[in-house]
């Protein structure tokens, strides 16, 4: 039996589809209980949790991976059985400052548990600190003279962005914290970010909306421009 090229081609392109298809679910579904999640059990994960728990327009995930079986049922698994798929799920609210954990049976897709973790801070730091940071630090007053006797007076060329408070952030305080640090916007005349403000840095208490420290040492006041 002969086949013309063109159906050749399109049973080729059907036969690479296939494949495709086959190698694509078998990514997205797992075949052992320690594989971590799929992009599927994300997207299920966020909506049980969306759905099911109080979370609002201030919340934020912060952590979803596999919530690692028992040892005893990872132990029991032989290929091809049945295995339970779980997700541990860190949410942070900024409304309220408080951090959340939850746990979603992904083949059922229920909530298994929710839970407040008190007295803590997700680690890391999460894309709306450094917007937060931004904002609040522009408009407090000692920033701005800063970066005015620095010679700079078009702020719209500087960027303000967030840093881990580490030892800087009180003991105990419970509130979320970042150090901010400015620097001056790629432009084309300064291909690349460059310290405009060494001796300037603020301690921002997201939690208040707040600085709750400002240094200014009055080093190097001349500006990088």
């Amino acid at each position: 039996m002969r086949i013309r090229s063109g159906a050749l081609a399109l049973t080729i392109a059907h036969l690479l589809a296939g494949i495709f298809a086959a190698a694509t679910f078998a990514q997205s579904t797992p075949s052992h209980p320690l594989e971590p999640l799929s992009k599927q059990e994300i997207l299920d994960a966020v909506t049980v949790v969306k759905q099911r728990t109080p979370f609002g327009p201030a919340s934020r995930f912060v952590l979803i991976q596999l919530k690692e079986p028992s040892k005893l049922e990872v132990l029991a698994y032989r290929a091809g059985s049945n295995f339970s798929r779980r997700a541990l799920v860190i949410v942070y609210d900024y409304s309220s400052n408080l951090t959340n954990e939850a746990v979603v049976d992904l083949r059922e897709r229920q909530l298994v548990s929710w839970k407040n973790i008190p007295g803590v801070q997700p680690g890391g730091l999460l894309e709306d600190d450094d917007e937060r940071a931004e904002k609040i630090v522009r408009a407090y007053a000692p920033w701005q003279e800063a970066m005015r006797r620095r010679r700079i007076n078009d702020f719209s060329n500087l960027k303000v962005f967030a840093g881990p408070a580490g030892t800087f952030a009180p003991p105990r305080d419970g509130a979320r914290y970042v150090v901010a640090l400015t620097t001056y916007k790629e432009t084309r005349e300064h291909p690349s970010f460059e310290e405009v403000s060494p001796g300037v840095r603020a301690l921002v208490n997201l939690t208040k909306g707040e600085v709750a420290d400002f240094e200014d040492t009055g080093l190097d006041l001349a500006p990088l421009i």
